[in-house]
């Protein structure tokens, strides 16, 4: 079986599929670390030039990167921001036979960019804080290790999060409707803390 995350940047996909695979003991596929893990080999500058301009990376890159993960891997999965626009849900279709559970998750646009443009990391320790919801006790110091250096993702400024969500209603909202005509789609409210997000969801995965 697959389990598909569906929703917008920041909407907390992926940690909440972190948290559920681990809870159901199956594997998680992320497309945006396979991504950001391509951007690390020579071939992929390109990649990184785009995803830092708030751009989608061309399905036909995307579909074979999933196809590939999938391929390799044995047991259930959740795939998280995969497929994203209706060409992927065809290629998912065409290629793998799996039963499929689609879960949005729904959330205001104004929330989603508040936790993606403030957020950002200590780039001694990796902690991560967001300047509107979970900002360092002191200002410019990390609460865990002292640090002073701290990372802002490239894609993560107020331009390129508006582009990205513009992006994402354009390609992704017929996905939605796709997997709802199916009867595969389930809904969760994805502005509630994530513990209880964790909950809804294995309530939902179990009916």
């Amino acid at each position: 079986m697959i389990i598909i995350f569906i929703g917008p940047p920041g909407s907390g996909k992926g940690t909440q599929a972190a948290l559920v695979a681990d809870k159901l003991k199956i594997a998680q596929l992320s497309t945006g670390e396979v991504l950001r893990k391509k951007t690390e080999s020579s071939e992929g500058k390109k990649l990184q030039e785009m995803m830092a301009q708030g751009k989608l990376v061309p399905s036909e890159t995307v579909n074979q990167l999933v196809l590939e993960a999938l391929n390799n891997n044995k047991f259930d999965c959740i795939l998280d921001g995969y497929p994203r626009n209706l060409e992927q849900v065809e290629f998912l279709a065409a290629n793998y036979k799996d039963k499929i559970t689609a879960i949005y998750f729904d959330i205001d646009q104004k929330l989603l960019t508040q936790r993606i443009s403030g957020r950002f990391s200590c780039k001694k320790c990796a902690k991560i804080y967001n300047k509107y919801f979970n900002d360092t006790k002191i200002e410019g110091v990390c609460d865990y290790c002292k640090s002073n250096d701290f990372v802002f993702r490239g894609d993560d400024n107020e331009k390129a999060v508006i582009k990205r969500l513009e992006e994402y209603e354009k390609e992704t909202r017929p996905v939605i409707e796709y997997y709802k005509a199916l009867g595969s789609l389930k809904s969760i409210d994805a502005s509630k803390e994530a513990n209880k997000i964790t909950e809804e969801l294995l309530l939902l995965l179990k009916k």
